[in-house]
């Protein structure tokens, strides 16, 4: 899948970033799901290192604030 080069819900501007996380890992956790003491089990969407932060490409629009990630 590509990145949208306009905001799929009010056909904005879009700006290329990355999502990053602040640990090793960057973990999907699903709505009513808890992230708990841990994310051990989770899915992880990106895995960074000591050095490196786990980062997924994305876009957000600037108008409406939606953000689309690849994972």
């Amino acid at each position: 899948m590509t990145l949208p080069t306009t905001c799929p819900r009010c056909g904005g501007a879009v700006r290329r970033g990355d999502v990053a996380g602040q640990g090793v890992y960057l973990n999907w956790i699903p709505e009513g799901e808890s992230v708990g003491w841990t994310t051990l089990g989770k899915e992880h969407l990106a895995t960074g290192s000591v050095v490196r932060p786990p980062l997924l490409p994305a876009v957000r629009c600037g108008t409406c604030g939606l953000g689309v990630f690849e994972a």
